[in-house]
């Protein structure tokens, strides 16, 4: 089970990825709206030990398109190493998208400093 917080009306969980010199934990805002695993700065994303994809045409959420690109890296998800995708957003906080949290469980308690657990169903 993973244990986040709710601050500023924002469900929110802190991870370890995989950085060049070590784990760096990243909080990020689970985003229901986002269909992909992960949103990164491009300044996070190069503090990774992260490998270019490709590049992706995006439709944001003002309904523009954009060509952003994706990384691939591991995370420790619940206790065990797992690939992830990062879509680079230069806008925002670091997102966790429906793509990470598929096949879980996820329960809030949306009051500031209420509990977030996301849990494999």
């Amino acid at each position: 089970m993973i244990h986040g917080h709710v601050r500023d009306n924002f469900p929110r969980l802190t991870l370890a990825l995989t950085g060049r010199e070590g784990p760096i934990s990243i909080e990020f805002l689970i985003d229901t709206g986002f269909d992909g695993s992960l949103a990164l700065p491009t300044s996070l994303v190069m503090r990774l030990n992260a490998n270019y994809i490709m590049d992706e045409v995006v439709r944001m959420a003002d309904g523009t398109q954009r060509r952003r690109p994706v990384y691939e890296t591991e995370i420790d998800w619940n206790g065990a190493s797992r690939s992830a995708y990062i879509l680079v957003l230069d806008s925002g906080m670091p997102l966790l998208g429906v793509e990470m949290v598929a096949d879980h469980s996820v329960y809030l308690e949306m009051t500031d400093g209420g509990e977030v657990t996301v849990d494999q169903l």
